[in-house]
C-alpha cells in the first residue's frame, strides 16, 4: 500500500506522511518477524498515561523512575517544558536520560551525566553514535551489573513507533555494540517503552500503547528468558475431482491423542492446521464420496519463524484403485496474500495475555545450569575451587607485572635524565673557558640537555608513583589469592567430611572474592592523572553554573522584551506605567543576574587556569601510560630487587633535576660578525615564527617523543593569547583582541574611569565604542582558534573567554545607552504626567529595540 502511495503521491505529500520512513520500518518488521518466540507474560495492568511508570517495583535494584529534573534539563526542555521519565540511582557514577538537547535538531537523544569528586552532577553529554539516530530515542536504563543500556527509538530498524533496543558497553574499547532490537512480541508497531529488567536479569517490566486508548498504556511483567514459538500453522488445498469437501483429523503418533478436527471450504478445498508444535502427526482425510478414512504420516519441522507451510492433499483414482497422497511443500513461499492468517496469530499474540500458568511445567523443569550443577561431582567441585584460587593468582601476577614495568620506565627515564643533566653540566663547564659566539653555542647546547633532564626526570617520577600505587593493588590482590587457596582447602575438607554447611560457605566465599570486579587499564593508570582530572572536573562543574546562570538571563530578557513591546504598543495609561515599574524591576534583577553570571564565568576562567597550570605534568604523564600500554608486557622480563633500591636512591636526585630551572645566562651585544642565529633571534624583536626558533628550542623540540611532541603543540588559549599579548604590546599603546578578557577590561575600565573623572562623556561613548569592536575582534579570533585546534581542553578554555567577552559586551552596551539616554525612572514619571494617547503611540514606535538597549528613555516618552 504505501509503495502504491508513493508511486502515485507527490513529492511533498510523501514528506508530508513520511512515506520512505513508514516503508523502511514495514521492511523492519518483515525481517524481525521471522524470529518469533513465545514471551511468558506474569502480569498485565492497564494504567493511566501520566503516571503508569509508578506501578514499577524496583526494590530488587534501588533507584526509582522519576520526571526529569531541572538540572539535567537543557535548553529545549525547558522551552518544550519536557517532562520525560527517567531511572534515577543516587548510588550510580553515570545517569541516562532523554533530551531535546540545545538546539533540538535530531528530537530526542540519549544523554548522560557522570557524578564529580565533589558529588554533584556534570554536564549533560550527548551519547552519540550509536545509539542515538536522527529520530527519537527516549527510556533509557542502564544495568550496572551487565552494563547494558535499554531504550526506546525510533530509528535503527524499529518495526514502527517507538522500539525497545539494548546496547552493551565495552569499558576496554570505550564504545556501545550496535544497538539489537528486543524483537517481536515485545516491539510491535506501536509504541514500546521503558523497559527495566531486575538485579538478576530474570524478569523484565515494560510499557506499551498497543490495544489501548491514548490516556492508557499496558504494563507488562515477563520472563526474559523466552521459550521457541508452540503454534506450527498448515495451509493448504484438498484436491479431487469429486469433491472439494473432506474432513482431516489430525492425532499425535506418539500418544495416540487427537490434536484436532479441520473441515475443507467446500467450494475451494482450502484448509487450515495449527498445531501446538513439531514432530509426528497422523492425518485422516474422510469424504462424503468415499467410503474409506485414508491415513497419511506428516513430519513438521522445527520452525525458527512462525510462517505457513504449503501443503496439498490429493484423492485421486490411478488404474481404477483410489488412493491419498499428502504432498509436503514445506520449503515453497506461499504467495503474500495467503499470510494474512499468520498476521491474525501474530496480532493475537502481540495482546501478550497473561500465560504463566502454560508454561508452570517448563518453569518447574531444571534449568541447563542446575542441571549440570546436579552432574557435577565432589571431585569436580574441589577442582573447580583451587582454579577459581589460581584465576585470582594470576591476577595478582600480572598486577605485579604491571608494577615492574612501570619500575622499568622510571629507571629508564631516571638513568636518561642523570645522563642528560651530566652532559649539561659538562658543557656549562666548557661554556665558562669559552667566549662570544662559541659561549653562547655552548649555553645553548647545555639549556637544551637542562630541559631533556628536567621532563625526563619528571616522567621518572611519575612512573616510579604509578609503579608504586600498582604494586600496593598488587599486594592485596595477592592477599585475596591466598585466602581464595585457603577456601579452596576448607572445600576439599568439606568434601572429605561430607559437611555441607562448612562446604556451602567456603564456596560462597570464593566466588565473592572471583566475581569482585577487576581493574581496569584506565582505572590503574588514573592515579597520576588524579589531580589533573580533580581539578578539570571542578572547572567543569563551574562552568556549568555559569552556563545556567546564563541562561536564566536570557530567559529574564525575553520576558523584558515580552513586557516592553506590551508597553509600547498599549494605550491604557494605568496598564502603561504598570508595565513600564515590572519593566523597572525586572531590569534591576537582570543586572544583578548578569553580575553574578559574569563572576561565575570569571571564577570558571580561573579555575580552568589552575587546570591548564598542571597540563605540561598530564601531558608527561599520559606520554609514560603510552609507553606502557604499548610495551610487550608478555615479553617483560621484570626487573630486579637491587634495580628497585638503585631507583629509590636516585629519586632525591631526579627531584632536583625535575625542580631545576634554567638559569643560563648568554652573553649580549656581541660583534655582528660573532652572532650566532640564535643570538640574533635573542636580540630581535620581530615575531618569533616557526622558520624563526632558537636553537634551543628546535632541539627540544627534536627532544621530544612522538606522544609528548603532540601534547606540547597543544598550547591552550591563554598561552597563545599571552603569546600575541607579548609581541602587540611592545608596538601598540591600546589592548588587542590577543589579550585575556581580564586585561581588555583592566585596559579600558581604566580609559573610562579617567574619563568620568573628568566629565567627558563624549570620550567615554568612544572608549565604549573601542572597547565594543576589540572585543568583537577577539571573540572573532578565538572561534578562529577553536575551529583550527583538535584538543578539547583548548576548545573549553577558549570557549570560556569567549563568554566572558560576551558578558562584557552585554555590560558595555547597557552602558553605552545609560550615556546616550536618561533613565527609566524618568520614562515612568513623564509617562504618568502626559495625557496625551498620540505621544504615547510615537513614544511607542521610537522606543528602542530590547536587542540594542535595555531602557526606554524619557526623550522617547
Amino acid at each position: 500500500a504505501y509503495e502504491r502511495f508513493k508511486s502515485l503521491a507527490p513529492p511533498k505529500l510523501q514528506d508530508k506522511y513520511r512515506v520512505d520512513y513508514a516503508i523502511q520500518q514495514c521492511q523492519n518488521g518483515k525481517k524481525l518477524l521471522k524470529n518469533i518466540s513465545d514471551l511468558i507474560v506474569i502480569e498485565k495492568k492497564t494504567l493511566n498515561r501520566g503516571d503508569f511508570f509508578r506501578s514499577y517495583d524496583l526494590s530488587d535494584i534501588g533507584g526509582k523512575l522519576i520526571i526529569t529534573p531541572d538540572e539535567f534539563k537543557l535548553a529545549q526542555d525547558k522551552k518544550k517544558k519536557e517532562t520525560s521519565i527517567m531511572y534515577f540511582n543516587p548510588k550510580s557514577d553515570t545517569i541516562f536520560f532523554a533530551s531535546y538537547g540545545d538546539k533540538g535538531k535530531n528530537g530526542k537523544d540519549i544523554y548522560f551525566v557522570v557524578k564529580l569528586p565533589n558529588g554533584e552532577w556534570g554536564k549533560p553529554q550527548n551519547i552519540g553514535a550509536p545509539i542515538n539516530t536522527p529520530l527519537n530515542e527516549d527510556f533509557a536504563f542502564y544495568h550496572r551489573k551487565t552494563k547494558t543500556l535499554y531504550f526506546s527509538s525510533e530509528g535503527h530498524n524499529s518495526m514502527g513507533g517507538y522500539d525497545i533496543f539494548k546496547s552493551v558497553y565495552d569499558p576496554y574499547t570505550k564504545s556501545w555494540s550496535n544497538p539489537i532490537n528486543l524483537d517481536y512480541a515485545i516491539n510491535t508497531p506501536d509504541d514500546d517503552f521503558l523497559y527495566i529488567t531486575d538485579a538478576q536479569e530474570k524478569t523484565a517490566v515494560f510499557a506499551s500503547n498497543r490495544a489501548t486508548p491514548y490516556s492508557e498504556v499496558s504494563v507488562y511483567k515477563i520472563n526474559v528468558n523466552r521459550v521457541p514459538v508452540h503454534e506450527t500453522i498448515i495451509k493448504g488445498e484438498f484436491l479431487s475431482e469429486a469433491t472439494k469437501s473432506a474432513k482431516i483429523t489430525v492425532k499425535n503418533s506418539a500418544t495416540g491423542k487427537t490434536v484436532g478436527i479441520y473441515n475443507t471450504n467446500p467450494v475451494s478445498g482450502k484448509y487450515i492446521i495449527s498445531l501446538p508444535k513439531s514432530g509426528r502427526y497422523e492425518f485422516i482425510v474422510e469424504t462424503d464420496k468415499s467410503p474409506v478414512a485414508y491415513t497419511g504420516i506428516v513430519e513438521l519441522p522445527k520452525m525458527k519463524e512462525v510462517k505457513p507451510l504449503k501443503q496439498e492433499i490429493e484423492l485421486t483414482v490411478q488404474n481404477g484403485v483410489e488412493r491419498l497422497i499428502i504432498r509436503n511443500l514445506f520449503d515453497e513461499e506461499l504467495p503474500e496474500e495467503e499470510m494474512l492468517y499468520t498476521a491474525d496469530l501474530l496480532k493475537q499474540k502481540a495482546n501478550l495475555d497473561v500465560n504463566v500458568d502454560e508454561f508452570q511445567e517448563l518453569l518447574n523443569e531444571p534449568s541447563s545450569e542446575t542441571a549440570q550443577a546436579e552432574e557435577i561431582s565432589n571431585e569436580d567441585i574441589v577442582k573447580m575451587a583451587y582454579a577459581d584460587a589460581e584465576e585470582i593468582e594470576n591476577e595478582y601476577k600480572e598486577l605485579q607485572k604491571k608494577a615492574d614495568l612501570a619500575y622499568k620506565v622510571a629507571q629508564e627515564k631516571g638513568n636518561e635524565a642523570q645522563e642528560r643533566n651530566k652532559e649539561a653540566q659538562e658543557l656549562l663547564a666548557l661554556a665558562e673557558e669559552a667566549q662570544g659566539a662559541e659561549k653562547n653555542e655552548l649555553l645553548s647546547e647545555a639549556e637544551k640537555k637542562q630541559n631533556e633532564a628536567n621532563k625526563l626526570a619528571k616522567q621518572a617520577l611519575l612512573a616510579t608513583e604509578l609503579a608504586k600505587d600498582i604494586e600496593q593493588k598488587a599486594k592485596a590482590k595477592k592477599a585475596e589469592s591466598e585466602q581464595a587457596f585457603e577456601y579452596a582447602l576448607q572445600i576439599d575438607n568439606a568434601v572429605n567430611s561430607q559437611s555441607e554447611a562448612e562446604l556451602a560457605e567456603a564456596m560462597e566465599k570464593i566466588q565473592e572474592l572471583v566475581n569482585a570486579e577487576k581493574t581496569t587499564d584506565e582505572e590503574l593508570y588514573a592515579s597520576i592523572l588524579g589531580e589533573y582530572n580533580k581539578r578539570k572536573n571542578v572547572s567543569d562543574s563551574e562552568i556549568k553554573k555559569a552556563e545556567k546562570l546564563r541562561e536564566e538571563r536570557v530567559e529574564l530578557e525575553q520576558e523584558l522584551e515580552e513586557i516592553k513591546g506590551r508597553a509600547n504598543i498599549i494605550k491604557d495609561k494605568t496598564e502603561k506605567q504598570e508595565l513600564l515599574r515590572q519593566a523597572e524591576e525586572i531590569e534591576q534583577e537582570l543586572a544583578e543576574l548578569t553580575e553574578k553570571e559574569k563572576q561565575a564565568f570569571e571564577k570558571a576562567a580561573e579555575l580552568q587556569k589552575k587546570t591548564d597550570e598542571l597540563k605540561e605534568e598530564a601531558q608527561l604523564a599520559q606520554a609514560v601510560i603510552s609507553e606502557l600500554q604499548s610495551s610487550d608486557i608478555e615479553s617483560f622480563e621484570g626487573i630486579s630487587d637491587e634495580d628497585k633500591l638503585t631507583l629509590e636512591s636516585n629519586l632525591t636526585e631526579l627531584e632536583n633535576i625535575a625542580q631545576s630551572e634554567s638559569n643560563i645566562t648568554f652573553e649580549e651585544n656581541l660583534p655582528q660578525s660573532e652572532k650566532s642565529d640564535s643570538e640574533e633571534q635573542l636580540v630581535t624583536e620581530e615575531p618569533v615564527s616557526q622558520e624563526n626558533l632558537t636553537s634551543a628550542e628546535k632541539s627540544h623540540e627534536e627532544s621530544l617523543t612522538e606522544e609528548e611532541l603532540a601534547s606540547e603543540k597543544q598550547i591552550t588559549s591563554e598561552e597563545i593569547a599571552e603569546e600575541t599579548s607579548d609581541q602587540t604590546t611592545e608596538t601598540s599603546g591600546n589592548a588587542t583582541s590577543a589579550q585575556t578578557p581580564e586585561d581588555i577590561e583592566d585596559y579600558y575600565s581604566a580609559k573610562i574611569q579617567e574619563a568620568q573623572q573628568s566629565n567627558n562623556s563624549e570620550q567615554q561613548l568612544e572608549l565604549y565604542q573601542e572597547w565594543e569592536q576589540t572585543i568583537e575582534n577577539a571573540i572573532n579570533e578565538k572561534q578562529n582558534l577553536i575551529a583550527q585546534t583538535s584538543d578539547d581542553n583548548t576548545k573549553q578554555q577558549l570557549q570560556s573567554e569567549i563568554e566572558l567577552l560576551n558578558n562584557q559586551l552585554e555590560n558595555i552596551r547597557q552602558h553605552k545607552s545609560q550615556i546616550e539616554q536618561p533613565s527609566l525612572a524618568e520614562a515612568i514619571e513623564n509617562t504618568a504626567n502626559n495625557t496625551e494617547e498620540t505621544n504615547i503611540e510615537n513614544a511607542a514606535e521610537e522606543s528602542t529595540s530590547v536587542s540594542e538597549t535595555t531602557e526606554i528613555t524619557a526623550n522617547e516618552e
